[in-house]
């Protein structure tokens, strides 16, 4: 076995380390994602925001960054991790066509890891969310966006198979816990007497 730690001040130690170093990575990437902006809002090129996002820790909150960035810039984030600008918002009017204008300085003013998302966390019962996934799947069909359809087909048969596991698991649950009842026997046949 490895060697552990197990004295209680020594790992509040490395629990404080750990808090440190986090702090510390917060307000590195907190001046990074503003140098980087600040270089997309001169130049027009995004991408060392996008390697910055690229470069976070695994765990890293990543979302709450982009949130906390698209509060005043109108950037698209592609699955691949490039980092554009969403003119369609600003054809729109929700932003400035400007680059310039857009606020970097009410942007450095709060912090990306104290952001509060405007986004209200979904919660969904086990019959809409299987409602959902079905739509999904029939979406497939009628041509809509490929990639979603795909998850929800592939998420739909995957809901499936674990209802039909857990209505197996409580069936057998059901029948371990009902009652015994031991079989009748049957009576034993009379022996009759050989003669020869």
């Amino acid at each position: 076995m490895a060697n552990r730690i197990t004295d209680e001040t020594k790992i509040r130690a490395h629990i404080r380390m750990v808090q440190q170093k986090g702090k510390g990575l917060d307000a590195l990437i907190q001046v990074t994602a503003l140098n980087s902006l600040a270089h997309g809002q001169i130049h027009g090129d995004f991408s060392l925001f996008g390697a910055l996002l690229k470069a976070m820790p695994k765990g890293s909150r990543v979302a709450s960054l982009k949130d906390w960035v698209l509060t005043t810039f109108p950037l698209i984030f592609s699955k691949e991790g490039k980092v554009s600008i969403d003119h369609g918002k600003t054809r729109k009017g929700e932003f400035p066509v400007d680059r310039a204008a857009w606020d970097l300085d009410a942007l450095a003013a709060t912090n990306w890891f104290d952001h509060e998302s405007d986004k209200k966390e979904l919660t969904f019962t086990a019959e809409q969310l299987i409602a959902y996934l079905a739509k999904l799947a029939e979406g497939k069909k009628k041509g809509a966006d490929e990639d979603a359809m795909d998850f929800g087909t592939v998420a739909l048969k995957a809901v499936q198979a674990e209802q039909a596991k857990l209505a197996k698991a409580r069936a057998d649950a059901a029948k371990a816990a009902a009652p015994k009842v031991p079989k009748a026997r049957k009576p034993a046949a009379a022996k009759t007497p050989v003669t020869a």
